[in-house]
């Protein structure tokens, strides 16, 4: 069974559990796009979260033990993430595979199914780029063996994160701890979408000005951004201006 939702509304949603092997999701939507998401029973649940305090305090979990997890709809596999690799492997009969192999480091894993088949996908916060890091959603259909992100690239962070029992997609200003908008995961069509999340680029004059802004800081030069973009802890200064080194005065014999 399917549910259709507005995919430009703004999230507000509560998640009722049914009894006809379904989940249905309530929006207050405007008039706008639609997507057909796929209903499931599955409940999402979360394994392990460090984004938070890497967002907030850049702490990295050197520290925390392996963390291993088994699932009743995989009774075979054993998933892993160590702290040595930020991680996930799945290890069963066959051997083991990395599951994010391209993207590191991991700093959460929340299982939902995006696709309606009953069975839970492995959703990740991660980080990746050359140069420029930005913050990326990577979805492994463990079932399937398919891996899954946004399709195409824009100027913003994404990150992920579980808030009563919903599986919610954060997009940021790039490197910025201010909210550009919150939407839900769902697998349409063979593609991973946000709904309730424009991804077009920058819609209006402030989003172009913060654009302007993080390239410009991005490329080792002071941004000039809108009032409340940066965090102290992002803000570049130029270098300070040498002192002269003074020319030394002859001495008159």
């Amino acid at each position: 069974m399917s549910i259709v939702i507005n995919a430009k509304c703004k999230l507000r949603a509560a998640i009722v559990a049914a009894v006809a092997l379904f989940t249905a999701i309530s929006f207050g939507c405007n008039a706008g796009d639609v997507a057909i998401v796929p209903g499931t029973s599955y409940v999402p649940s979360e394994w392990f979260d460090f984004y938070a305090a890497y967002r907030t305090a850049g702490e990295y979990p050197w520290a925390s033990p392996d963390l291993e997890l088994t699932l009743d709809e995989f009774p075979e596999t054993v998933f892993k993430w160590t702290p040595m690799t930020m991680n996930v492997t799945a290890t069963d009969g066959s051997g083991s595979q990395t599951l994010f192999a391209e993207f590191l480091p991991v700093w959460n894993v929340i299982l939902a199914d995006l696709n309606g088949d009953g069975l839970p996908e492995l959703c990740a916060t991660v980080s990746a780029g050359f140069g420029v890091i930005y913050d990326r959603v990577i979805v492994y259909d463990y079932a399937g063996g398919n891996t899954y992100q946004f399709e195409g690239w824009d100027y913003y962070d994404y990150a992920l994160s579980l808030y009563e029992g919903r599986l919610v997609v954060t997009q940021y200003y790039h490197r910025a701890s201010d909210v550009r908008a919150e939407g839900e995961l769902a697998i349409i069509d063979g593609a991973l979408v946000a709904v309730g999340i424009d991804r077009t680029g920058p819609d209006s004059d402030f989003d172009s000005k913060a654009r302007e802004a993080f390239e410009a800081r991005d490329k080792g030069v002071a941004p000039a951004a809108p009032p409340g973009l940066l965090d102290e802890s992002d803000a570049l200064t130029q270098p300070p201006t040498p002192t002269p080194t003074p020319t030394p005065t002859p001495i008159m014999s």
